[in-house]
């Protein structure tokens, strides 16, 4: 072979690693994209589509479900097989529920029916946008988990005279009748013990008032801190009920370092203001 025959040769093997390393460095950007756009889906996205099977999460939630045996379990079946309740506010307040207004940071939806006495509903609505981008069974799952374990504190240290918490339930939704295309579909709601609070106004007065002694302040302190309840030093999170106690019905957040104390200032008396900063502090 001449030299010029093998410098041609040379050339050509040069081109031909140059195009493979171009198609390498070309497949490998493509993955890295396809890569980059699977993961730009929400987690809502994934369980919209159905990748997240109801049977899985049955599983998931075991601990947490309404039983079969539960008094109301048949009936609710019935309701929500009948139509899509949680369709829109329409079909929420058609369905007999009472309506209410969105919260203002988590839109939850919180409800009664005057067909199951004694029960709260706490729900989301197949029209609203999942809240942290996040299936709302794993809300329901947080507050389940709370309640529980303030209800084995308080029985521990026999509390339940001064303090109480509603049981709580996770309501799987019947699998039909589905909502139409473009629609997030909810797969529960939550189901409360109603605690009989009182209204606004009677539970700002009983948290200025004499019933509010040091030792309830010591012992409030002690359950906020012990269990982390981030949030329950909040009066509208701990109102006082109709036989006296004080019922913790915000058990979402829990398990937290730190406890807002400071937001049950406002709502004592001078003096227990001034004790309850002494404690805190």
């Amino acid at each position: 072979m001449s030299e010029r025959e093998e410098a041609a040769m040379q050339g050509f093997g040069s081109l031909i690693n140059r195009l493979i390393f171009f198609a390498l460095a070309f497949l490998t950007i493509a993955g890295l994209i396809g890569a980059e756009t699977l993961a730009s889906h929400s987690p809502h996205e994934c369980f919209q589509r159905g990748k997240i099977k109801k049977k899985s999460i049955s599983t998931e939630l075991a601990p947490f479900l309404m039983k079969k045996h539960h008094p109301i379990k048949s009936r609710l079946d019935a309701l929500f097989s009948s139509a899509r309740v949680t369709l829109n506010m329409k079909t929420l307040t058609k369905a007999g529920f009472i309506k209410a207004k969105p919260r203002k940071f988590t839109k939850l939806i919180v409800t009664r029916h005057p067909s199951f006495p004694g029960y709260i509903f706490k729900l989301y609505l197949d029209a609203q946008r999942p809240h942290k981008n996040l299936p709302e069974h794993e809300f329901w799952k947080m507050r389940v988990d709370g309640a529980n374990k303030i209800r084995a504190y308080l029985a521990q240290y026999r509390l339940e005279a001064e303090f109480k918490v509603p049981y709580k339930w996770i309501y799987l939704l019947p699998k039909h009748p589905l909502p139409p295309e473009g629609y997030y579909q909810r797969q529960s709601i939550l189901v409360e013990e109603d605690m009989e609070i009182l209204s606004d106004r009677k539970n700002k007065q009983a948290w200025a008032s004499k019933a509010v002694t040091r030792e309830l302040l010591d012992t409030l302190y002690l359950i906020l801190e012990e269990l982390g309840l981030r949030d329950c030093a909040k009066p509208d999170n701990i109102p006082f009920s109709k036989d006296g106690r004080i019922a913790f019905i915000d058990t979402q957040t829990h398990g937290s370092k730190t406890v807002h104390f400071f937001k049950l200032n406002g709502s004592l008396s001078p003096k227990n203001r001034k004790y309850w900063k002494s404690i805190v502090q």
